[in-house]
């Protein structure tokens, strides 16, 4: 073999072990350590699976969900490529989040979601819920109701459950992402905000008292696990799930709403078209 040729097939080898290790390495580490969008949240679902019975939490802290229900959720195709898989929920069909001290909040929380929808078939079409529905005990149910298409949060005063709304127009069959934050001051009351594609569109101050959601386990797709599909199931999917225990400014939502963390594949398409230029 003549030097010159050997010297190419020498750098092609080398080329190709540095693609093979940005596939594994990040990925090895990503199931380890969380990504920018993942660290310090509660849970982080990339839906990136493809395929199984369970959808991995990226946060670090094991919220592992299980895909349940009538039937279970179908992987599906995500907003845009670089978002990888999602999933898609009809006939009641939902992920359950098991009971972890780790899936408790705090005074703040930002809810966010890529949402696609194929209908309001349900009366509140769920897309997160923590504990059932009580005025006495703290919990989470953000849903979208059938009649207006209003996405209501919806949580306990320690009297009585409030829930307030923004108005939203959707579109079925079109990826929308959706953020809710909201901060507690205490018995003074807070202030819920709603994201609709990284802009916000309605702020409410409220003046009742929020209770702290802690215990309980958690569901995405359905009310508190209720197989009623006339009144809680989501007909429609869901990507990039994230919990995070602090109120993002709009921002943070927009860079996570758009995904400008690098990604493997990303890494790996300049890589390989350097290799091939170079050939």
């Amino acid at each position: 073999m003549k030097a010159s040729n050997f010297s190419r097939l020498s750098t092609l080898m080398t080329a190709l072990l540095i693609v093979i290790s940005l596939i594994l390495i990040p990925a090895f580490a990503q199931a380890k350590n969380p990504g920018r969008y993942d660290k310090g949240t509660i849970f982080s679902f990339h839906f990136d699976e493809g395929n199984g019975k369970v959808a991995e939490d990226s946060s670090g802290n094991g919220n592992d969900a299980k895909l349940g229900g009538n039937k279970e959720p179908k992987w599906v195709d995500g907003p845009e490529p670089r978002f990888g898989t999602a999933l898609g929920f009809k006939d009641s069909n939902f992920l359950e989040i098991p009971e972890s001290d780790k899936l408790d909040t705090d005074d703040e929380v930002t809810y966010e979601a890529w949402v696609n929808l194929d209908g309001l078939n349900s009366n509140w079409s769920t897309l997160y819920n923590k504990n059932g529905q009580s005025g006495a005990k703290g919990f989470h149910w953000i849903y979208i109701n059938k009649g207006n298409g209003n996405l209501s949060y919806q949580y306990a005063t320690g009297a009585a459950y409030i829930a307030p709304f923004a108005e939203v127009n959707w579109e079925f069959g079109k990826w929308t992402h959706v953020a809710i934050t909201q901060k507690i001051d205490g018995k003074k009351g807070g202030k819920i905000q709603w994201y609709i594609d990284g802009k916000l569109i309605k702020e409410h101050e409220h003046k009742d008292q929020a209770l702290k959601v802690v215990g309980g386990r958690a569901s995405i797709g359905t009310w508190n696990l209720n197989p009623a599909k006339d009144r809680y199931a989501l007909d429609g999917k869901l990507d990039e799930v994230r919990l995070s225990p602090w109120v993002k400014t709009e921002q943070e939502i927009d860079e996570s709403m758009r995904g400008l963390a690098v990604r493997p594949s990303d890494k790996l398409a300049t890589t390989w078209g350097s290799v091939k230029r170079e050939f």
